[in-house]
Formats: structure tokens, C-alpha cells, sequence
């Protein structure tokens, strides 16, 4: 079997599969990012509703620090969770690709 002549063709075949693998990728980005657009829009929603929440519990003056140290915990809580969210949502842009076997007819 001749191995550099196999060799030889592997930057080709490498090349192909990163295009194939970023086409590929760009129909599932296409297709999820309106789901993760959605779940975003949920989460702001319900960051909103926390907000609110707050507004009535802290009505008295004295303990706006209180309700201010509550409002930088929502923050911190729903920062953690939006990366988490796009972070489990989302593909990175180059793929991985490693040759395991290469088949070649006779």
C-alpha cells in the first residue's frame, strides 16, 4: 500500500470535511438560534418579575441597601444562567477533525 500517496490526499480530505462540518453547523445555528432567541426573551421576562418582586418587598427607604444587595444577587444569578444557556445553545465555529481510517477500493 503506498502511504504517501494516501498522505498526499488528506489536506484535500481535511479541507472538504471542514466545509462540510461548517455547512452543517450553519443550518444548526440557523435553526437554534430562534429557540435560544426565545428561552433569552423568557429569561429577561422572568428577571423582570424578580425585579418587580423586589419593588414590593423593599417598599421602606431604610433598607434600600438591602434591596440593592438583592438586585446585584438576581444580576450575578441571571448573568451565571445566560452564559450557561448560550453556552449549551451554541457550536463553536471551527470543528475538530481528526483521521481515524482511510478506506480505498481496489
Amino acid at each position: 500500500m503506498d502511504l504517501d500517496s494516501l498522505k498526499a490526499l488528506l489536506p484535500d480530505a481535511v479541507g472538504q470535511a471542514r466545509q462540510h462540518m461548517g455547512e452543517e453547523r450553519d443550518a444548526f445555528e440557523e435553526m437554534i438560534n430562534a429557540k435560544l432567541d426565545e428561552h433569552l426573551k423568557a429569561l429577561d421576562r422572568l428577571k423582570d418579575k424578580q425585579y418587580k418582586q423586589l419593588d414590593l418587598l423593599y417598599t421602606d427607604p431604610k433598607k434600600i441597601s438591602k434591596k440593592d444587595q438583592a438586585r446585584r444577587e438576581i444580576d450575578r444569578t441571571f448573568d451565571d444562567f445566560f452564559d450557561w444557556v448560550q453556552d449549551t445553545m451554541s457550536t463553536e465555529k471551527n470543528s475538530y477533525i481528526q483521521v481515524i481510517a482511510v478506506l480505498k477500493g481496489i
